[in-house]
Formats: structure tokens, C-alpha cells, sequence
């Protein structure tokens, strides 16, 4: 399958279904991505007040950071942590954009290469693993042919992408 052909499966998917259930998969196969114990406690950015609600928002994170690399190419951890930034609220004072947390960033892609679903090359940040690829892409075809049956309107598309 062709880097264009990849994208366009990856863009035709919901991308919040993609997300959870590529999350789903993430918990359920691999135990390389075990979150630490301190995650109950952490915040994912300094304008956040609280830690995330959702237990299972390592393995949601995890995810969004496989898409965002299949949808760059590849990434840095500085450009994932502007990527997950948030605002920052500050009383009366002017609000203002902080990053996400880098430290968290970086451990879930240490996780992900541990994995083997995601590998570093030199001077450009992470990229995604032929494992990785073939993860997303097995979730995503999934999710189409499910999305097929619910709207036939799309054949299409899909047709469009086996070429």
C-alpha cells in the first residue's frame, strides 16, 4: 500500500473511533505499554487542574500519538508536546497557551518502541514502525468495512484506496 493511499484510509476513518479502539487493541496486546503507577496522580499539562478523569487515558494517548504519526510521517517530542497543549488560566491575568507535558510524551514513546510500534530516526524524531503501520491499518480497514455497512455510499472511497 502506497504512503498516499495509507493517509487517505487513515483520513476516511472516524477519528475518534480509530483512536479508541486502536486504544482498545493497545491495552489488550501489549504489555510493553503498562502505564507507571504515578499516572493516577499526573497532570498532562500545567494548565490543567486536575489529572484526566478517564483510567485508561494512557492507552488514549498512546493512540492519538500513533495516528499523529501516521498523519506526519514523523514527529519530535517538542512538536507533540505544542500539539497536546492547552490554555492556562490565570485569574484575572490574560490567558495563555502552555505545551503538554514532554516528560509524558516522551515515556509513552519510549512505551511505543519498546512495543516495537514505533523507532527513531536520526534528526527526525519518531516515525512509525512497519508493525506500527500495519496496527493502524488493520484498526482503520476495520472501522471502514464496519462504516461501509452503515453507509454503502462510500464504496467509493474504498475502492479508491485498494488501487
Amino acid at each position: 500500500m502506497s504512503e498516499e493511499n495509507f493517509t487517505t484510509l487513515i483520513y476516511l476513518v472516524n477519528h475518534d473511533k480509530l483512536i479508541s479502539r486502536l486504544a482498545q487493541r493497545l491495552k489488550s496486546e501489549f504489555n510493553e505499554l503498562q502505564p507507571p503507577s504515578w499516572v493516577r496522580f499526573v497532570k498532562t499539562s500545567v494548565g490543567n487542574l486536575e489529572p484526566p478523569s478517564d483510567p485508561d487515558w494512557w492507552y488514549v494517548r498512546a493512540a492519538s500519538i500513533l495516528r499523529k504519526l501516521a498523519l506526519k510521517q514523523s514527529l519530535s517530542v517538542k512538536a507533540l508536546s505544542y500539539q497536546y497543549g492547552t490554555r492556562w488560566r490565570r485569574g484575572r491575568r490574560r490567558e495563555r497557551s502552555v505545551p503538554g507535558s514532554a516528560g509524558l510524551i516522551r515515556r509513552i514513546l519510549q512505551a511505543l518502541e519498546e512495543a516495537k510500534l514505533v523507532q527513531k530516526k536520526a534528526n527526525l524524531g519518531r516515525t512509525l514502525s512497519p508493525q506500527g503501520k500495519s496496527l493502524i491499518e488493520s484498526v482503520a480497514r476495520e472501522l471502514l468495512q464496519k462504516q461501509l455497512e452503515e453507509q454503502p455510499n462510500i464504496k467509493i472511497y474504498l475502492e479508491a484506496i485498494k488501487a
